[in-house]
């Protein structure tokens, strides 16, 4: 565990990714009181300010008049802001009852890539399609396959995932 944890460390210091929320779209409207609480959420996490999103998703999440979809909207954004806050068995926990779909995939990528379970990693990065990611999730499958194919020793995979996975956070393009 912490040796594979050290190694992640030394490929996060050389290569510049930003934080899983950033770059997030943000609500158009000016004025916080006209803007839904998962928006505030949503906009909470894309100023890395993962504490407060997390208290806002979760209050969304608790709602007993929201719908399906938002619901499923809310766990992902908790399974997000835990994962910036290092805490991978709640970040777990909220991935447990909601559907299947790209960005539940890659959440649980990283979740067990964070665990140690490259096996349970690789299984979930090779169910993301990228084009089905939110545009400013899709760096990070990038970052998730270059994780895992350097555990695996692949080096020539691992620079390419993580080269595709700056060009694609840094590029306005997406």
């Amino acid at each position: 565990g912490l040796i594979f944890l050290s190694q992640v460390t030394v490929s996060a210091q050389e290569f510049v990714v930003p934080v899983i929320g950033e770059n997030a779209p943000l609500s158009s409207s000016e004025k916080p009181q006209e803007r839904s609480l998962i928006e505030l959420a949503d906009e909470s996490l894309a100023a890395g300010l993962s504490t407060t999103a997390l208290k806002f998703y979760t209050e969304v999440y608790n709602n007993k008049e929201i719908g399906s979809s938002e619901k499923e909207r809310a766990a992902l954004g908790i399974a997000t802001a835990q994962i910036e806050r290092g805490r991978i068995a709640e970040a777990k926990s909220a991935l447990e009852n909601i559907n299947d779909s790209p960005r539940k995939f890659l959440l649980g990528g990283i979740v067990a890539i964070l665990e140690g379970d490259l096996k349970l990693a690789q299984s979930l990065s090779d169910k993301v399609d990228p084009e089905k990611l939110p545009v400013h999730e899709v760096a990070w499958i990038h970052v998730l396959r270059g994780l895992i194919h350097e555990s695996l020793g692949d080096t020539s995979a691992s620079n390419l995932a993580f080269s595709t996975a700056i060009k694609l956070a840094t590029s306005e393009e997406h």
